[in-house]
């Protein structure tokens, strides 16, 4: 008799248009016992798939890689999904060791050519799906913060978040300059306007007992970033940057001048940056980028390297970090310049020299697109049937009420019933308004071009952002050798 675990999962921002854990695990077991399978432990988890980390399904992965089980059994392939390649490559590990996922709603055998490639396509299907959703999400709230609305978070020092009602009646917060705090920061840029250095006016701050908005003391990068604030003089920002760099430019930014009250007024503000920019270029700090930090390690000992900046007319360098500070092993080192050009070449070459049949490319994102069709008119028909069920509950109520029935357990399902009508709606709405792309050969070729001349003409903070993204790790060994490792 075949072994197998039950895993189910909701999703806690949506389990009231998804089947319940119970529900799941009664299906599964119904579905074991006809196929005389044992169920050895049954799983469930009350989060988003897309989440990293899943706390009772790492636990199950760890049990079926000691053997416990044959199978791990779902009543939809999305509860096991996450992302595309991290599912695809945990069921490939999965199978390697004779264990496979199967789903009760969704019946192919993965230990097929056939069964395995139709599962492929319901990991695709899911993946497009949430892509959808993440990109309908991220339209929506570029949407309220155009309308200068805060979209969430900490706010900056000197601000408070107020709730104000918009046009449609909904609570939105606003940022309006906080009492206490407003003056601080009229301060910070008066001193610096008038010439006092960045550490000097922390230390004044610090000895004055002012903190910080997390209760911590000043420093002079807090301080930077500050005086680099451009809602101080009412220009809000949405979308800027990224999570490693909050600084980095991006295409989509939304910003709206006179979005918010300002502190600080726009001549104080630019006097006070174009100080910043003069010191940047007379200070003498060093202007080396260094694009790879963080991403290469020494081929002896494997120890990170590090930064070595020019100092007696020597060239930049990456350096071993163990070298550096113990002298463990011979000196190994690097030049920027010429490690960073490797790189580069590397990368071009990797990704542009390599020829694409973008025919054969146009048709396999076309069928994507008609699966993720697919499945939007099915829910489609699913939320629309749903939405027929909650009416009816809905009216069934009102009559009650009606008939001078009434007690607070009704009106608090009542209540349930209408928030869930709407989100139902509101999901509708969104689906009824998505159209099917269709791609081109033509349109993807010109892509990719567009891809090739913008990486051509990256400036450092955009080339760090894309090392960072594509690039596992750099290793430099001693006779000059560089390997170069790519994320998968």
């Amino acid at each position: 008799m075949k072994k197998a675990a039950a895993y189910a999962r909701v999703s806690t921002q949506h389990q009231s248009r998804e089947t319940s854990i119970e529900a799941q695990l009664e299906l599964i077991r119904e579905f074991a016992k006809q196929r005389g399978i044992e169920i050895v432990d049954e799983f469930y988890d009350k989060d988003s798939g897309g989440k990293v980390s899943r706390k009772n399904f790492d636990k199950m992965i760890k049990n079926a890689l000691e053997g416990k089980y044959d199978l791990i059994i779902v009543d939809k392939f999305d509860r096991f999904f996450r992302e595309g390649v991290e599912d695809q490559r945990l069921t490939k590990i999965l199978e390697s060791r004779g264990i496979h996922v199967i789903a009760v709603l969704e019946p192919v055998d993965p230990s097929t050519p056939a069964g395995w490639f139709a599962r492929w396509i319901f990991s695709g299907m899911y993946e497009m799906q949430r892509r959808y959703i993440a990109e309908e999400t991220k339209r929506k709230m570029r949407y309220v913060a155009r309308k200068g609305y805060w979209m969430g978070g900490k706010p900056p020092y000197g601000y408070k978040v107020v709730e104000v009602k918009d046009s449609e009646g909904k609570i939105r917060k606003k940022l309006v300059p906080d009492e206490e705090e407003a003056p601080v920061i009229k301060e910070i840029f008066k001193m610096y306007a008038e010439g006092f250095g960045i550490a000097k006016i922390a230390d004044i701050l610090n000895k004055k007992g002012i903190k910080t908005k997390r209760g911590g003391e000043w420093t002079k990068s807090t301080l930077y970033d500050i005086l680099r604030n451009e809602k101080y003089i009412g220009v809000y920002t949405y979308s800027k940057g990224t999570k490693r760099n909050h600084h980095a430019r991006r295409e989509d930014v939304v910003r709206i001048e006179g979005a918010i009250e300002p502190i600080i007024d726009k001549d104080l503000w630019m006097r006070v940056n174009e100080r910043i920019k003069e010191r940047r270029y007379t200070s003498g700090v060093s202007k080396h980028v260094y694009l790879l930090r963080g991403l290469v390690y020494c081929g002896i000992c494997g120890a990170p390297m590090v930064a070595s900046p020019r100092s007696h007319n020597k060239a930049p360098m990456y350096v071993c970090s163990a070298w550096k500070q113990k002298r463990s092993h011979e000196y190994l080192g690097i030049s920027k310049k010429k490690l960073e050009e490797i790189v580069d070449a590397y990368i071009e070459a990797k990704l542009f020299y390599k020829p694409i049949d973008f025919e054969e490319l146009a048709r396999k994102m076309n069928d994507l697109e008609d699966l993720t069709r697919l499945s939007q008119n099915r829910e489609y028909s699913e939320l629309t049937q749903k939405l027929h069920e909650v009416e009816n509950e809905i009216e069934n109520i009102l009559t009650l009420v009606k008939k001078g029935i009434s007690s607070e357990t009704i009106v608090e399902e009542l209540k349930k019933l209408e928030k869930e009508k709407r989100e139902i709606s509101t999901r509708l709405e969104s689906l009824s308004r998505a159209d099917t792309k269709r791609y081109t050969a033509e349109e993807l070729e010109k892509h990719w071009k567009k891809l090739e001349k913008m990486f051509r003409s990256f400036d450092d903070e955009e080339k760090r952002e894309f090392y960072l993204e594509v690039i596992e790790k750099v290793v430099v060994y001693p006779n000059g050798y560089v390997e170069i490792k790519l994320k998968e």
